[in-house]
């Protein structure tokens, strides 16, 4: 299924906050998703400047959600869940040590800004964190700019909870010119800066700003990324005027999954991430099942 752009033009916003200081946000540690042995097929975007992937070196990749991470999984990707309960894992440190010099914050966001909907795919031109702006990879933003149509280059704001109120959302896009907000973007950042690693993220939209997140929905949330469908009735049950509320919250999922899973299609096995080297190009899936 091709996705549906709705006609708009792409916007870039840029953001003059860096080396400023508006609050404190607390690191949350990753947890580790092993990779598929097989990766996805590439899409007419990505299928330029193809490397031999035993060459290249892995991308880690880091989402919040279990469903985030079972779109992202692929055969060049070290894909890591935010777990919220634990420290960061050893196989993180071992991914290191193996030579990846890449990370890359992927998955679901909320908006900050009033005109941008469900499906809406921002790819970031810098990840404010604590008021900072961390500025991302030059190339590897452009790939995917590239790769991925209609994209909207803007900042994201990474925070350690999710920004629930609409008045909140204004604010915090007045106050960083942030467009879209993670809880995973900032830690990206930070990993990236202490580790000298090539930075880049791509979120895509899942409900608007002026959409208002039912409590229902936060309980069903794990510290792990997996969901408790249970809780969540358990919550309509005590709070039936959130019915409505979760019903179009589960309208806008659906549609920002399909852009997610488009996304993730074109940017293949090596998420987009610009070659360390040249190489001899690489055979397709497409190609390789053609004779």
């Amino acid at each position: 299924m091709r996705w549906n752009p709705r006609g708009r033009r792409s916007r870039s916003v840029s953001s003059p906050l860096a080396g400023e200081d508006w609050g404190s946000l607390r690191e949350g540690p990753p947890r580790l998703v092993p990779p598929l042995p097989t990766s996805p097929n590439r899409g007419e975007g990505s299928a330029r400047d193809r490397v031999n992937l035993a060459d290249e070196k892995p991308v880690i990749v880091l989402v919040g959600l279990r469903l985030e991470a079972r779109i992202a999984i692929g055969e060049n990707a070290v894909v890591v869940c935010h777990d919220k309960a634990h420290g960061v894992p050893d196989l993180l440190d071992a991914a290191l040590k193996a030579g990846c010099t890449s990370i890359i914050s992927f998955g679901l966001a909320g908006a900050l800004a009033p005109q941008y909907l469900a499906g809406d795919c921002v790819v970031a031109s810098g990840i404010v964190d604590q008021g900072k702006l961390v500025p991302t990879s030059a190339l590897w933003t452009s790939r995917l700019l590239e790769t991925v149509p209609h994209a909207i280059y803007a900042p994201i704001l990474g925070v350690d909870t999710p920004i629930i109120h609409t008045a909140v959302r204004r604010d915090s896009h007045l106050l960083s010119l942030a467009i879209a907000a993670d809880n995973e973007s900032h830690i990206v950042a930070r990993f990236a800066l202490e580790h000298g690693l090539e930075l880049a993220a791509l979120r895509v939209v899942i409900d608007p700003a002026h959409r208002r997140v039912p409590q229902t929905v936060l309980a069903g949330l794990n510290s792990d990324g997996s969901t408790d469908l249970l809780a969540m009735l358990r919550g309509l049950i005590l709070r039936p005027g959130q019915t409505l509320d979760l019903l179009r919250l589960t309208a806008d999922y659906v549609v920002a999954r399909a852009r997610l899973l488009e996304a993730r299609r074109l940017l293949g096995a090596d998420f987009g991430r610009p070659p360390s080297r040249c190489s001899i190009p690489a055979v397709s899936c497409d190609e390789s099942s053609s004779g």
